[in-house]
């Protein structure tokens, strides 16, 4: 009784139980209770009628003829009957003549009959009969019978529930306790007997719906259990390369015991990133690039004749990068080193080997950086933060390097997140400014001008870009940043309208990064932003690399063409130093070209740089677009580019970029190039 009231089933179904047999007893008690009712009614009314029918006669003629003695004795006879309890005969005028018995406060029913007497065919009437039952014996009556029917329906119900929810237990909920348990101690990955009922399999249960039910429930387990496991090696493991991922790597590192806990004993966490992968997906597609990717972590395996064990890990842990835990390397620590900088150098070459795919040969390069695992040196947070800035500098000095963490690596990271730090700041309060480094006709008349950024560090000191514009670049502040230089260009142009009305000023270029030219709606912002200051588009050169024309062509084409389409100029910026193509020359709307200083600097002695100065006038050109040579820092310089026919010059021959005022004052006073002028910095 105690293991099945402990059924939360069986004691709602207990409960549904008593609930039913309880409406249903008393709907019928009380059908019952109404019939007996009526028939008592019923048994009254008769009695009344037999007795109207019997005495009536005789009682009218002793009426007659006042005989009262013999009615008293008639009223009194009728009383025997103990559902009637009070008789009386009163006169036409309502007079009592005889009253027998006593005539109750409640509970009574009463029938009066009227008395005739009939003499020479007439109807005399003499009076009339009262008749007062009691209905206190029917009532009595009702209580017993539901008391009666409480008893025996309370027993009944009481049996058959008990009964109703052993069988509820026995066939049902203590099946679903067990099931219930089972599910509550099982698992993902721990392996569990299978579930079974504590009963006889036999013909009666062997297809019943637990039968089915526990089948089932197996069943799906096991493929749970099968789910679960592929679902936890997919977690671990990369889907492309089926190498460890990051996650893998770092419970390595985190929860199991590292050889470089014993003493003397030396290990390296190797980063590995393939060089300008990003071209690779982009120019060849996705699929090729997962091809290459499959192929580097293949080279990788055999390279290291790889076994996922305690003593080495390959790793991907995101596009194109790889890293290689390596423990248990013997001797001290830099013959540890010389052997990790030697496996280094074989993955570079092996990486550099030509990868075929569909008949076609590729080539890749990889830099690396090295955290070495040394003096307990184990912790995933340092070792992956070392191996990431050593990765870091190695693409710094060039790519296709191999570096070891420093720890002077660290105070460079250090300084740049300082930087990073400032560079907040200094957005937030607005520290920047432009300076503009005026560009010259062939008569060194100022035309134009380039709006250079500077930062004003809350000391008043000047930071020149080229020590923040880096760090802004990868931190993707320059966005940022460049909406406030255009807002500084577009404010200073408005504010000197009347050096483009009256003195021969004909435009002020900005430089646009890529990372800006190339965020979702910079068009928009910059004919927004123009037409806030209410300046002339036509006043203004936008200066883009190449570099953001060829990382999305169809949105650069898309911006360039809508600037264009609002009378915004157009320039390329350093051509020739990045992805040259005359693709972007012939169909992007360019109005301007500039020749970078690297070209200019030996232009006068070097042949090659001369030839490349001269080639790129000319198809400028020939394409109909200005050309400005930057870095023009002497005379010798100046006269070659004139002989060259190059429209406009740029460079400290001229000018070192001015504050906004000491600009407006230079083309005020039409002043032509000096030949010297102090620096700046």
């Amino acid at each position: 009784m105690i293991h099945f009231l402990k059924s939360k089933l069986a004691r709602r179904t207990l409960l549904y139980v008593l609930l039913f047999s309880s409406t249903i007893t008393l709907f019928f008690t009380s059908l019952q209770l109404y019939l007996d009712y009526r028939n008592g009614i019923t048994r009254i009314e008769q009695q009344v009628e037999e007795i109207a029918n019997t005495t009536l006669k005789v009682l009218e003629e002793n009426l007659w003829m006042l005989n009262l003695n013999s009615i008293e004795l008639m009223l009194d006879g009728i009383l025997q009957d103990k559902d009637i309890v009070f008789l009386e005969i009163t006169d036409e005028k309502g007079d009592v003549l005889v009253a027998r018995g006593r005539k109750p406060d409640k509970n009574y029913r009463t029938r009066s009959i009227t008395l005739h007497h009939f003499a020479d065919g007439k109807k005399i009437p003499l009076g009339t009969l009262t008749i007062v039952s009691t209905l206190d014996n029917i009532y009595n009556d009702l209580l017993n019978t539901v008391g009666y029917i409480l008893v025996t329906q309370t027993i009944k119900t009481f049996v058959v529930s008990a009964f109703i929810i052993f069988i509820v237990w026995f066939l049902i909920s203590r099946h679903l306790t067990t099931i219930q348990q089972y599910t509550n101690n099982m698992r993902l990955g721990r392996p569990r007997k299978e579930l079974k009922l504590a009963r006889k399999e036999n013909h009666w249960t062997r297809d019943d719906e637990f039968s089915v039910l526990v089948e089932a429930f197996n069943r799906m387990r096991k493929e749970i259990n099968a789910s679960y496991s592929h679902i936890h090696r997919l977690s671990l493991h990369d889907p492309l390369t089926h190498l460890p991922n990051r996650r893998f790597l770092e419970q390595r590192l985190r929860q199991q015991p590292q050889p470089c806990d014993r003493e003397n004993s030396h290990g390296a966490l190797l980063f590995i990133d393939l060089d300008h992968f990003k071209l690779v997906n982009e120019s060849l597609g996705h699929s090729i690039g997962d091809q290459i990717l499959v192929e580097c972590a293949g080279r990788l395996c055999s390279l290291l004749e790889y076994p996922e064990n305690g003593e080495s890990l390959i790793a991907r842990i995101g596009g194109d990068e790889f890293i290689v835990l390596l423990n248990g390397l013997p001797g001290g620590r830099s013959e540890a080193r010389q052997a990790i900088r030697k496996l280094a150098d074989k993955i570079q070459c092996r990486i550099a080997d030509d990868i075929s795919i569909s008949g076609k040969r590729y080539r890749l390069s990889a830099s690396i950086g090295i955290a070495m695992i040394e003096n307990g040196n184990c912790q995933y947070e340092v070792l992956m933060k070392q191996a990431d800035n050593a990765l870091h500098e190695a693409k710094a000095h060039g790519r296709n390097r191999v570096m070891i963490f420093r720890p002077d690596m660290q105070k460079r990271i250090d300084r740049r997140l300082e930087i990073e730090r400032q560079l907040h700041l200094g957005i937030q309060q607005r520290r920047f400014l432009l300076y503009y480094q005026p560009k010259v006709d062939r008569t060194a008349k100022i035309r134009s001008a380039e709006a250079l950024i500077r930062w004003e560090k809350e000391d008043g000191r000047l930071v020149p870009p080229g020590l923040f514009i880096p760090v802004a670049e990868e931190s993707e502040l320059i966005v940022e940043i460049g909406n406030q230089v255009l807002d500084l260009a577009f404010s200073m142009v408005a504010e000197n309208d009347h050096l483009f009305q009256r003195h021969g000023l004909t435009s002020i270029a900005i430089n646009v990064s890529a990372h800006q030219f190339l965020t979702p709606g910079f068009s928009d912002f910059v004919v927004e932003r123009a037409n806030a200051a209410g300046i002339d588009p036509d006043h203004i050169i936008l200066e883009v690399t190449e570099e953001a024309m060829i990382e999305d062509l169809e949105t650069t084409m898309q911006a360039m063409r809508r600037l264009k389409d609002h009378g915004f100029h157009l320039s390329i910026d350093d051509f020739g130093t990045g992805y040259s193509s005359l693709r972007y020359l012939k169909d992007f709307p360019l109005d301007e070209l500039k020749i970078d200083k690297f070209f200019v600097d030996h232009i006068v002695n070097n042949r090659n740089d001369r030839a490349i100065a001269v080639s790129i006038i000319e198809m400028a050109h020939n394409l109909g677009l200005d050309v400005v040579a930057e870095g023009v820092e002497n005379q010798e310089q100046f006269v070659l580019l004139q002989q060259q026919g190059c429209q406009f010059y740029q460079g400290f021959l001229f000018s070192r970029p001015l504050s906004e005022a000491a600009f407006v004052e230079r083309v005020e006073s039409g002043l032509t190039y000096e030949k010297s002028v102090p620096s700046l910095f």
